[in-house]
């Protein structure tokens, strides 16, 4: 409604209601603007929450190297942590321009499902065998198709990072590739506690972080933009205690 909009005046019924209107909507544009205030200073408490730990994780690495004298195996697992922490800040913040723009382009051609699977091994695995998480691969299609492999790669990275931290030690993860209806099905699935029901409406939305792990709260909003950018569906089937499967569709 414009807010230069004449209302009537006046002591009678008609305006008393009218100027009982106008506080009103006084009222409640005051009440969204204290709203936006308030989502904005979460998200942002949240983001600086979020990157406070691995720049800590940094600054400690530092001071430990600088401040005593260290045995180069030491000196190089100490390093090593810093360069992760600084990788994952770097990740974080990718993460953030990205979906922050408004826009993700890509760039489909005719590309081999065997390299991307084999991409996505090499970049989580390491990871998931520092928690003691096994993972596998089942390639039941893994000729090609034609999809943005780097972004889609990126999408299952990000998905499978986050449901790592629903899996413990001993734990499954499993990605398995496979073709329906002239579409590529790539499914991942792990045997983890599962997403609580009362989140499994909210999982893909941004800043939504069910559980805490490093990361903005983007992973799962990001993978979802890739793959819809790219004419595809991702969906979910959890049940808490017995794990989670998220299948992605995309057109060959």
């Amino acid at each position: 409604m414009s807010s230069d909009l004449q209302l009537p005046e006046g002591n009678d019924e008609v305006g008393k209601l009218a100027q009982a209107f106008v506080t009103m909507r006084g009222a409640l544009k005051q009440s969204q603007d204290a709203m936006r205030i308030s989502t904005v200073g979460q998200v942002a408490a949240s983001l600086v929450q979020d990157f406070r730990a691995p720049i800590k994780e940094i600054e400690s690495a530092i001071t430990e190297i600088k401040s005593s004298q260290l045995d180069p195996a030491k000196k190089n697992e100490l390093l090593d942590e810093a360069k992760e922490a600084a990788q994952l800040v770097n990740r974080m913040t990718q993460d953030l321009i990205d979906f922050t723009s408004g826009d993700i382009k890509v760039d489909k051609k005719l590309s081999s499902i065997g390299k991307l699977l084999r991409s996505v091994t090499a970049s989580v695995k390491p990871d998931l065998d520092k928690e003691k998480i096994q993972f596998s691969v089942n390639p039941n299609y893994d000729s090609s198709a034609v999809i943005d492999a780097e972004r889609t790669a990126r999408a299952l990275d990000n998905i499978i990072s986050y449901a790592a931290n629903y899996v413990p030690a001993g734990g499954m993860i499993k990605l398995e590739s496979d073709t329906k209806d002239n579409k590529l099905v790539l499914t991942i699935s792990d045997n983890g506690s599962g997403i609580p029901d009362a989140f499994k409406e909210k999982i893909f939305e941004p800043f939504v972080k069910v559980v805490q792990s490093g990361g903005v709260g983007l992973d799962l909003a990001l993978a979802k933009k890739i793959i819809e950018k790219q004419g595809g569906k991702i969906s979910l089937q959890s049940e808490e205690g017995k794990g989670t499967t998220y299948t992605i569709m995309l057109p060959m």
